[in-house]
């Protein structure tokens, strides 16, 4: 006999099952494929209603095989197993669901029972290589401990209590330091590359700067003799500026070393003057110091292939109190000593008299001259020859400056930074032109041109950071501004073959293309009917053949701009049988008024008969004038008929009217 659970019996009961596969809890009318409606929607009952899914523990989670996707359950104990494979993400109770790979947290911080695991309040490991995606965006790091950001321990370090990076150290004791135990070992620490294919002058070097702004001042480095990779030479360089010289070479096979030459051909090579502070050991060898000499002894040749030797002179004499004349080629082999001259004479030191002179007097150097005026003065007695050149690299297509000319005050409007030139000879004081930069309101540079006639620049040329020149001004508005008395001369002006307009000079002294289409010109025409005898009566309606500033209206014309402006009006009256106007014709006029009074005197004109042999005809009156406008004057025009009976039969006369401006 089968066993039927009462308690199956009554949940089957609770469960309706609809035909088209949707299942209901506590309803009838399931809306999904599994419905389950609380039995205590409302209410304050005790009753517990809910979805209980399965509860296991972590290793459990860990256990499963062939788990469906979306598999729903709740960790109930996230101790047991560990925290990888399938059960990466499962590090606190709470519910997971699978992805096919792993459990994977139901988060919602909102409400969540457990904490919101993330890097800022968590550790954690990476289940695959991560990319971020910062597009514009920074990605900033705020710290202010010691290692406030490493990678791999020691690997990288960034200690931003004391703003230092540490490779190989989470103790960086400098602004970067490099640490590793190495021992014995030649291997290198710290290594600068050249990825460009080998050849001829690669270079691989690095910088150094005592002051914050411009190129390196000083490099060291290798640079390639040739294409083969072991061919390079040790190099330390210098810069006052331009193009790096080589201070200090050693080759790489014969490990000769040279000062002031690329090609030493001895294992120390000097090319210039030495300085020795302390004693110069000759002879010995490899593990034996050689002779210091004595007291007032002199160094002696011993021929080729053999050590000099001290020697005791027949008498004391050295630069410090006899003047001398070299017997041969002189190298001073500093090492790491400095040679240094000081002095207080104006001509402190020099070399071949105005060659090279330094005037410690003034701190100032001259090359051409033994009295510079300027920090540094270049005086050519040979006007055939260049006396100064800079030379670029040989391939060079950057737009930065060959010579570079700062001024190092603090920065203030007003402060300028210029190359001067000057004709007036080695004596003749400051230069008398001076072009450069010259700093404005706002922390702009602009360009400026000037000269002296004894004392301060007078500026000539301005260009503003915008592009506008100019001419007499500081302050240009325009891409040309020049101001000035009679500013502008041209001289060799060609005939144009044709014309397609004219420059003017507006009211603010801008020069503009003025053509056909732009200049101000009014043609219109119309007719003027006269019914009243003796009395002024308005053009009528006018059609207008052009109108190139929209200046006329109606019968009035206004002046958009200041200026002068020729006035043709013409009207042409009919003659009319003697049975009109008395029998004797009539008398014309025309009337122009500015402003609303009559400008000048009016035109007249006699209409006669018209001839017994012929028929009617018109008589033309003209009125022509010159009007001086202002911008907004206006300019009206009628007609009158004097000794006329238009009352019965009207005048009609046409007109045409022309209008100008011709200043």
């Amino acid at each position: 006999m089968k066993r039927i659970s009462l308690p199956l019996i009554i949940a089957f009961s609770l469960f309706t099952i609809k035909s088209n596969a949707q299942v209901g809890i506590n309803t009838t009318t399931p809306t999904s494929t599994l419905d389950i409606i609380a039995k205590n929607a409302t209410g304050a009952t005790a009753n517990v209603d809910g979805l209980l899914v399965p509860r296991v523990d972590r290793l459990r989670a860990q256990s499963m095989a062939s788990v469906p996707v979306s598999t729903m359950i709740y960790v109930n104990n996230a101790v047991t197993g560990t925290q990888a494979g399938a059960t990466v993400n499962v590090d606190a109770e709470g519910y997971y669901y699978f992805n096919g790979t792993a459990w994977v947290k139901l988060h919602n911080p909102s409400n969540s029972t457990f904490s919101s695991v993330n890097i800022y309040n968590t550790d954690g490991s990476l289940t695959g290589n991560r990319i971020v995606t910062q597009a514009a965006n920074t990605l900033a790091f705020t710290g202010t401990a010691a290692n406030a950001f490493s990678v791999d321990g020691t690997t990288l370090s960034v200690d931003a209590a004391n703003d230092r990076v540490g490779i190989g150290t989470t103790a960086p004791g400098v602004k970067l330091d490099v640490a590793q135990a190495i021992g014995t070992s030649e291997a290198t620490q710290f290594r600068i590359i050249n990825t460009s294919p080998v050849a001829t002058n690669n270079t691989a070097y690095m910088g150094f700067n005592s002051y914050n702004g411009g190129g390196a001042t000083w490099a060291l480095g290798s640079i390639q003799n040739s294409a083969t990779t072991t061919d390079n030479n040790f190099n330390i360089l210098y810069s006052s500026g331009g193009l790096f010289g080589k201070v200090f070479t050693i080759r790489p096979n014969t490990g000769n070393t040279g000062i002031g030459t690329e090609t030493p051909q001895k294992k120390l090579h000097v090319n210039g003057g030495l300085q020795i502070t302390n004693e110069l050991n000759v002879g010995g060898n490899a593990s034996t110091a050689g002779s210091a000499g004595t007291t007032g002894q002199v160094l002696t040749s011993a021929g080729a292939s053999a050590a000099p030797t001290w020697q005791t002179p027949a008498a004391n004499l050295n630069i410090y109190n006899s003047d001398g004349s070299l017997t041969g080629n002189r190298i001073v082999t500093q090492a790491a000593n400095t040679l240094a001259f000081t002095g207080t004479a104006v001509n402190a030191f020099s070399v071949d008299g105005t060659t090279l002179s330094v005037d410690a007097a003034n701190d100032r150097v001259g090359i051409g001259t033994a009295a510079p005026e300027n920090k540094f003065q270049v005086v050519s007695t040979t006007p055939t020859s260049n006396r100064y050149m800079l030379f670029d690299a040989p391939v060079s297509t950057n737009s930065l400056p060959i010579l570079a000319l700062r001024n190092t005050s603090p920065a203030a409007t007003g402060n300028f930074s210029l190359l001067g030139f000057s004709n007036t000879g080695p004596t003749g004081g400051g230069a008398t032109w001076g072009i450069g930069s010259i700093r404005t309101a706002g922390a702009l540079e602009e360009f400026f041109i000037g000269n002296s006639t004894g004392s301060n620049y007078i500026e000539r040329v301005r260009i503003a950071s915008n592009g506008f020149v100019g001419i007499g001004t500081s302050a240009p508005t325009n891409t040309l501004h020049i101001n000035g008395t009679n500013p502008l001369r041209l001289e060799g002006l060609q005939t144009a073959s044709g014309k397609t307009g004219t420059l003017v000079v507006n009211s603010t002294g801008v020069v503009q293309s003025q053509t056909s289409s732009n200049i101000s010109a009014v043609r219109a025409s119309g007719t003027i009917t006269i019914t009243v005898n003796n009395t002024f009566t308005n053009i009528g309606t006018t059609a207008e053949t052009f109108d190139n500033l929209n200046e006329f209206a109606s019968n009035t014309f206004t002046a958009s701009a200041t200026g002068l402006y020729k006035v043709d009006f013409v009207g042409n009256f009919p003659q009319r049988a003697n049975t009109e106007d008395n029998g004797d014709g009539y008398l014309s006029l025309l009337r122009v008024s500015l402003n609303g009074a009559q400008f000048g005197l009016t035109s007249n004109m006699k209409v006669p008969l018209p001839e017994t042999s012929g028929g009617p005809s018109s008589i033309s009156n003209t009125h022509s004038t010159v009007v001086k406008m202002n911008a907004g004057d206006t300019l009206t025009f009628d007609g009158l008929s004097f000794g006329s009976t238009p009352a019965s039969t009207n005048i009609v006369a046409s007109f045409a009217l022309n209008i100008v401006r011709i200043d």
